[in-house]
């Protein structure tokens, strides 16, 4: 059973890490994957959109229809489980587990997102700008290698979404066989050539134990293009 109780420590503790974004029990990789990538690429975003009141209160600032800007109140009462550790987004810092609070009550509560969304809602909400959803697969490998490697050196936040567990079956066969998670969102961390080969290195903000799908997963993977293409049917870049 989940209880309220307040957290300890100020939003940021220093330094703002996109590593820090890390996913707890509810079903909320879409704006976690989204946050981290927005702390990747824009960590001045973050630091001016959330206001410590001192007083165990923060205002987030978040963005509604036609990008305008909507002031969350949230305070420092962050649910936890019967041990006492954080049920949803958890880490050194508070900011991730605030933002997420904010979004959650922006929505109509923690339940919402435990239904999942979409990225694309999740980075316009965050950053109040325009957010384009891309289909690998009808991309050749070149153009959407192209547009991977203008996001990046724009400093525009993606996000990349996995196929659902049948479609990702009928591609590999046993999903335990790779290290990907199906039907999740990653945080694009970046992009870059080796040894001839075109990578992607992506993030995903659960922990190394992914929520009992039965396996353990790495919190940071590198895929190649042609691995990306196949398995990543969105891509979803977003822009301040």
């Amino acid at each position: 059973m989940l209880r309220y109780e307040r957290a300890t420590g100020g939003p940021f503790n220093g330094e703002l890490a996109w590593h820090n974004v890390v996913q707890g029990l509810v079903g909320s990789c879409f704006f976690l994957s989204a946050l981290a990538a927005l702390a990747m690429t824009r960590p001045e975003h973050i630091r001016s959109a959330l206001l410590d009141n001192h007083d165990g209160t923060f205002a987030v600032t978040l963005y509604g229809v036609a990008g305008k800007p909507v002031f969350v109140g949230v305070d420092d009462r962050l649910p936890t489980t019967g041990s006492g550790e954080p049920a949803f987004a958890r880490g050194p810092a508070l900011w991730p587990a605030l933002f997420e609070k904010a979004y959650a009550k922006l929505l109509g509560g923690y339940s919402v997102l435990n239904d999942g969304g979409i990225p694309a809602d999740a980075l316009r909400t965050l950053t109040g700008g325009r957010a384009h959803t891309y289909f690998p697969a009808r991309r050749s490998l070149s153009s959407l290698w192209e547009i991977l490697v203008e996001a990046q050196k724009s400093r525009r936040p993606m996000v990349a979404s996995t196929l659902d567990k049948g479609a990702m079956t009928k591609v590999v066969g046993d999903v335990r066989n790779i290290d990907l998670l199906e039907n999740h969102a990653y945080a694009v961390r970046g992009v870059y050539e080796s040894a001839g080969r075109r990578m992607i290195r992506l993030y995903t903000p659960l922990s190394t134990s992914d929520a009992g799908r039965g396996r353990a997963v790495p919190r940071l993977i590198d895929v190649s293009l042609e691995e990306f293409r196949a398995f990543f049917p969105w891509l979803t870049v977003g822009s301040l």
